[in-house]
């Protein structure tokens, strides 16, 4: 009989966990009545196994955030890849700039003598900031 009632714990917690992936993976919002309408168990059951209760709380509180988009779990990007990519943005950025510098100055050159180009006739070029360079200073803040 104790076997039993194993047994049946078990296959509810595989119900509870495939279902926690199923929404997940789907970008669906996570609540306990979703998760045992999806795995057909009691929410009673839920409350009451203390890790299935602690991840249905931790998806729960991703989702409920509005600023942030429902991206499933596995496709969120961690800390590690977004230091690296603003790592090759900033790279990308400092090559760019010093490909304008170059450009700058070849144009210097290849221009009449009498009229050079003033910083404030450059400026003009230098002035619209395109809004990725903010978004990438922003993260580094």
């Amino acid at each position: 009989m104790v076997a039993a009632a194993h047994r049946r714990h078990e296959e509810t917690r595989r119900k509870a966990i495939d279902a926690l992936r199923r929404l997940d993976a789907d970008g669906e919002p996570v609540s306990f009545v979703a998760v045992a309408r999806t795995a057909a168990i009691s929410r009673a059951w839920l409350y009451r196994d203390a890790d299935i209760r602690a991840e249905i709380e931790r998806l729960r509180d991703l989702h409920l955030s509005p600023a942030r988009p429902r991206v499933p779990f596995a496709e969120r990007a961690s800390a590690s890849s977004l230091r690296q990519e603003l790592g090759a943005l900033r790279t990308r950025e400092a090559e760019l700039r010093n490909e304008n510098r170059l450009l700058r100055e070849a144009l210097a050159r290849n221009t009449a003598k009498s009229a050079p180009l003033s910083s404030s006739t450059l400026g003009e070029y230098r002035r619209p900031r395109h809004r990725h360079v903010d978004d990438v200073r922003a993260l580094s803040t």
